[in-house]
Formats: structure tokens, C-alpha cells, sequence
């Protein structure tokens, strides 16, 4: 019987899962609940796992015994060490050794965005993060220390400035904007003070703090001049670290650097990406390319890959659908 070949790319909030054949075609999709260490326990991930893979393979009439192999990108593979070990652990007792592959889900958005092929890709989702590979294989990446630590421009880190920057118009310390305008509106606040608790109940929820990024945007779009100066910042960081990435790889000077985006703060647009690339293609060999599957796309792109399997242009395009 022909063997599939399952991607997962997990998020903060939820996971995608695909399942193909060795053509790429699509024989199912599923989406589940997070598998985020640090947002949900152990049991949980365990149960989504086990109960979204085998769901895909009774709908598609296939065995455990016919996965090729699987690719996860998992948030938080690198930074903490329990998240390998739990994975290890989930994976091989469904799976069996030499059945999967697991990386940080970074890596899932750069072989979605280039197609597993040479170039850096920035992720700006609830969080951020850079990965690239060079020619040679090399592999590094940038940024994705968390909110505490960075995520500069991120929907999460521009959430936060939008909260200060609402201060600061409330107080007079900046004259009062689109934004401010913006923010009583959405939450219905009679006094600006009442602004205090909802956001300190919002505190542990990133999502929810990430969702004012899109208030932060449609303040931009107004003419807002201090959000526009915020999402300059952002733009300035995705600079620093493609930069940082390209830094740790071995990119010679007659080679092209492919650099691509993901992740929903991109929906900002050419506010967001003018400055970046206006920035970066000051080195000719830098160049811009449109993304060309999502993340879970890349994963099953992964799959195939340590499964032995060469990428062809069929592949891709059917992976497309």
C-alpha cells in the first residue's frame, strides 16, 4: 500500500495538520488545539496528537503502519529542553523510531515560504522569529526569545506598544490619536482608566494583547503618526535580524539570497514591508520572493525530504491544490 506523509505546523493557538501522498497530493487536512508547551499540559498535547493523526488516517483509510514519515514544527524546540524529550517520547511510541522528524516551527515557515530551498524567512506571527539555511546547509536564525525577552515585531510586541502608547495619550504625555480613538471604542470604556483591568486580565493571553495590532494597523492606515513611527520600529527590526541570520551563514558574494515573510502581521502591508525592503536590497543579493506555500504546506514539504524523497515542481504544485 503507498505511504502518506504528515506535516503539523503548530501555533500558539492551534495546529495545522495535512496529510499527502508521495505526489503531494492532499488527502487530508485537519486543525486542532495547541500542542504549545507553555500554553497547554503535557496529557493535552499527548491526546490532540494521538487523536488528530489517527482522525486523518481513518478519514483517508490508512494505517499508522503507511506514514512515510511526519515532520512537526513545534514552538519552543530549542529553547527548552523538555519540549524534545516530550516530543521524542509522544512521537516514537505512535510512530516508532525513524518515522518522524521534529524542529522548531520556524523551520516549517521557512520551507513553506521557499519551497525547502536556500533563503531566510521571517515569521511576524503572536510572535517572531528568523530561519534561514545557505547553500551549504548551514542553518541558523534570530529573534524568537519569547515576550519577555524580545519578539520585536510581532503582533504580540505591537499589542504592547499600542497599550502604552493609549497611556500616554490618556495622560497628554502625546497628543491623543487615531489609536486612542481606536482603543475607547473597541472596549467601550466611559472612563480611561477602565482600560487598567481589561488589560491586566488580558495579561497571560497573548492572543488577546496581539489582537490590538490590528487596532494598532487601522490607526496607521488613518494617518496616525505615532503608529506609523511603531510600525517603522517593527520594519527596522525584521531588518536586524535577517540581517543576523544572513550573518551566520556562509552566502558567498555571487550567490543570491532569497528572503520571504509569513505570519499574519504581514497583513499590515507595504507600510510594513516597504522600509524592509527598501532596506535589505541595498545588497544586490538580496532578493524578495512571495512565500509560496503556507507552513503546513513546508512541513509535508519536510516529510518528503527526510523521507528520501526529491521535491519536484509536481510536487509543489500539487501541494498547492
Amino acid at each position: 500500500m503507498s505511504k502518506v506523509y504528515i506535516g503539523i505546523d503548530a501555533g500558539g493557538t492551534k495546529t495545522d495538520y495535512l496529510m499527502i501522498d508521495e505526489s503531494g497530493k492532499i488527502l487530508e487536512k485537519e486543525s486542532g488545539s495547541t500542542i504549545h508547551i507553555k500554553q497547554t499540559s503535557e496529557e493535552n498535547i499527548r491526546t490532540s496528537l494521538e487523536k488528530t493523526i489517527n482522525t486523518m488516517l481513518d478519514k483517508a483509510g490508512k494505517q499508522i503502519s503507511d506514514i512515510g514519515h511526519l515532520f512537526a514544527g513545534i514552538p519552543g524546540y530549542g529553547e527548552f529542553s523538555e519540549v524534545g524529550l516530550l516530543f521524542n517520547d509522544i512521537f516514537s511510541k505512535l510512530l516508532g523510531d525513524g518515522k518522524y522528524t521534529f524542529r522548531n516551527d520556524a523551520v516549517a515557515g521557512w520551507a513553506g515560504s521557499q519551497a525547502a530551498r536556500p533563503g531566510v524567512n521571517m515569521v511576524l506571527g503572536t510572535g517572531a522569529i528568523a530561519y534561514g539555511i545557505d547553500y551549504e546547509g548551514t542553518e541558523a536564525r534570530s529573534s524568537g526569545w519569547g515576550p519577555y525577552c524580545g519578539d520585536e515585531g510581532s503582533a504580540y510586541w505591537l499589542g504592547r506598544q499600542a497599550i502604552r502608547l493609549f497611556a500616554r495619550e490618556s495622560d497628554g504625555r502625546a497628543p491623543k490619536s487615531h489609536l486612542y480613538e481606536l482603543i475607547k471604542s473597541e472596549y467601550k470604556l466611559e472612563k480611561d482608566f477602565d482600560f487598567i483591568s481589561i488589560i491586566l486580565d488580558l495579561e497571560d493571553n497573548r492572543t488577546e494583547v496581539a489582537k490590538l495590532s490590528r487596532l494598532l494597523s487601522k490607526a496607521a492606515e488613518m494617518g496616525d503618526k505615532e503608529a506609523i513611527l511603531i510600525i517603522n520600529k517593527a520594519s527596522q527590526e525584521v531588518v536586524e535580524s535577517i540581517k543576523a541570520v544572513i550573518g551566520k551563514l556562509n552566502f558567498s558574494d555571487d550567490e543570491d539570497i532569497f528572503f520571504s515573510y509569513s505570519g499574519g502581521v504581514f497583513n499590515i502591508g507595504k507600510l510594513l514591508t516597504d522600509p524592509i525592503e527598501e532596506a535589505l536590497t541595498k545588497d544586490s543579493r538580496l532578493k524578495k520572493v512571495e512565500s509560496v506555500l503556507q507552513p503546513v504546506q513546508g512541513a509535508c514539504l519536510l516529510a518528503l525530504k527526510y523521507a528520501g524523497l526529491e521535491i519536484t515542481d509536481e510536487i509543489l504544485e500539487n501541494l498547492k491544490g
